[in-house]
Order: structure tokens, then sequence, then C-alpha cells
């Protein structure tokens, strides 16, 4: 008797400029720095828009990181509410 089991490959279809664009589009970043520009921009001017933009940039790289460390943990679908 032989098994036909197959070794799983999974190829990449997107290149890493493309799944960037993709998240920039998800999160809609711009959408929501434009709606507290009226705030941002009289209380701390040009220095705390820059800074806060690092400080959104930073969370998302660090709520990727984990989303995809859930993801390779468990992968199924819902991975993240599994753990």
């Amino acid at each position: 008797m032989t098994s036909h089991t197959q070794e799983g490959v999974l190829q990449q279809r997107l290149s890493t400029l493309t799944m960037v664009a993709m998240a920039f589009a998800i999160l809609n970043t711009w959408i929501a720095l434009a709606g507290v520009m009226a705030y941002i921009l009289p209380s701390g001017g040009a220095v705390s828009f820059i800074y806060g933009f690092l400080v959104c940039v930073f969370c998302n790289l660090a709520l990727a990181a984990s989303l995809g460390e859930l993801a390779a943990l468990w992968p199924t679908a819902g991975g993240q509410y599994h753990f």
C-alpha cells in the first residue's frame, strides 16, 4: 500500500511592495491621520505629526508581527482566536 501524501508548498504570489501597499490600504492610516490633523497641527505642529506617525507605524508592525506568530503557531482559519 502506498501513501499518496504530498509535501505542502505555498508559493509567494505577492511581492513585498504589493503586501506593504495592501497593508496601507487596509489600515487606512492616511484617512485616520487626516481626521486628526485639526488637533495635531495646532497642538504640536509638524513635529508631533511626524512622531505620532512613527508611533503608529511601530504599533502596526508590532501587531502584524504578533498576528504572524499566531498564524504560524495555529495555521487555521481564525488562528488568533485559538490561543
